[in-house]
């Protein structure tokens, strides 16, 4: 497991399964890489002090995070059977340097 959040670790999420989004910055990005799981995918980012929202498409396990938070207009239905989800840590602020 890449991540992992300790039982008094909280912090409100917000999930959108079966959902895409083209409206990330590319400059927001902060890592793409295999994971294992969606709950992989969430507990790196938890763990990314700077990371706001990821994506997690399951048909090839890629997991991307980003340090923006997504609006819900830019989300669009995904119809197929390709198990992907977006979510985002809403209350987050991302540290100043």
């Amino acid at each position: 497991m890449i991540g992992s959040i300790s039982s008094l670790d909280t912090l409100p999420m917000i999930t959108c399964l079966n959902a895409q989004s083209n409206a990330f910055n590319l400059s927001s990005k902060l890592i793409d890489y295999i994971g294992n799981s969606q709950t992989d995918c969430i507990c790196q980012c938890f763990n990314i002090s700077e990371c706001l929202t990821g994506s997690y498409i399951g048909i090839n396990k890629t997991c991307s995070l980003f340090s923006m938070n997504i609006k819900k207009q830019s989300l669009r239905l995904v119809v197929t059977n390709i198990d992907v989800q977006v979510f985002t840590f809403p209350n987050r602020t991302v540290p100043s340097e």
